[in-house]
Formats: C-alpha cells, sequence, structure tokens
C-alpha cells in the first residue's frame, strides 16, 4: 500500500466541478475520494502509489494548485 492523505478543502473557495475534474486529470497519479463534511467543506482522502515519501508530497501539493487555479477560473467566469 502507498501513502495516503488527507486534506479538507473550503466548499466556498474549490468549486465540486473543479476538483471532479481534477482527479480526472491526476487519475494516472493517484485516487482521490471526495466526500462532503458536516460543515459542508470537501474531505479529500489522496491514495498514492510511489516509491518516496516526498514524490507523494509532490502530487498531492500538485493536485490542490490545480484544483484551486480551476476554481479560480470558474468563479472569474461567473462574474464576467
Amino acid at each position: 500500500m502507498g501513502d495516503v492523505y488527507t486534506r479538507v478543502l473550503a466548499k466556498d473557495i474549490y468549486e465540486q466541478k473543479a476538483i471532479e475534474e481534477t482527479q480526472k486529470a491526476f487519475q494516472e497519479h493517484c485516487i482521490v475520494r471526495m466526500d462532503p463534511d458536516e460543515d459542508g467543506n470537501w474531505i479529500l482522502s489522496f491514495a498514492l502509489d510511489m516509491d518516496h515519501n516526498n514524490e507523494s508530497k509532490q502530487v498531492v501539493f500538485e493536485f490542490l494548485n490545480y484544483a484551486l487555479d480551476l476554481s479560480v477560473q470558474m468563479n472569474l467566469g461567473r462574474a464576467n
């Protein structure tokens, strides 16, 4: 079994659609389960099969950056 990480993302910042699109884009690198918590935020559970811990963390960081960027783009698109 590889590394497992859990992160909580604020629903008012991270769009559900952006997270779902990011899951598809990263499916070759990790499996990410997304569940809502009692406050309406997103709980992401990352399952990674990497040889080195630093590589696993880097994939999680890149996933989060990608999802954030998509969320910002979606929000800016709504503002225009």
